[in-house]
């Protein structure tokens, strides 16, 4: 299946997504992870420009993007299940959690709250250890408003999940493109900066 990242308008940067003006690209430190990070993308969010999974991508370029749920194309969701999976959403209250292993690898839902929700039903990753993350920066200017207090980007998510086992780094470079990420995207739209 062809990746919707292949289908970005001329006038955009093929990575960053960003016109070729306001691109970040120059701004991105990579980073080295131990951890396997798996992002298990809808399709619907992979072809908008404000999605920060690809952002992630652009620092941790080992993540593994997975586009799920485009029409007429199957997905096998053995690719996630291996050993030391733990599945990046909030803990479910009703349900007793299994023993935790060692994170070796995070799967990461990149979607609408509700496309989330569905995408790891459906691929039966609800049984995976979860990863509790902090709550999220509140002295910050976003892109989309979050739909509840503890709600945050993916990019963020992937930077606090990785916090306490992967070197400062890699959170800090996470956070620091995605800042510049959500500078660029509101002076693109005009919007003020702070």
């Amino acid at each position: 299946m062809e990746s919707f990242d292949n289908r970005v308008p001329a006038d955009r940067c093929k990575r960053c997504w960003l016109r070729h003006s306001f691109c970040i690209c120059a701004h991105v430190i990579q980073r080295q992870c131990r951890t396997e990070v798996i992002l298990l993308r809808h399709w619907r969010e992979a072809r908008k420009p404000s999605n920060t999974g690809r952002i992630a991508t652009l620092t941790l370029p080992h993540i593994q993007v997975y586009d799920y749920g485009a029409p007429g194309t199957q997905f096998d969701p053995q690719v996630l299940k291996r050993q030391g999976a733990h599945l990046l959403m909030p803990p479910d209250p009703n349900r007793t959690m299994p023993m935790v292993q060692p994170v070796q690898r995070i799967i990461v839902p990149d979607g609408t709250w509700g496309q989330s929700r569905r995408m790891c039903r459906r691929l039966d990753l609800m049984a995976l250890p979860r990863i509790s993350l902090p709550p999220p920066r509140t002295d910050i200017v976003r892109l989309r408003h979050p739909p509840a207090d503890w709600a945050m980007s993916t990019i963020e998510a992937i930077a606090l999940a990785l916090q306490p086992i992967e070197p400062p780094s890699v959170s800090a470079s996470l956070l620091q493109i995605f800042d510049e990420f959500v500078r660029a995207s509101r002076r693109q739209k005009g919007l003020k900066t702070p």
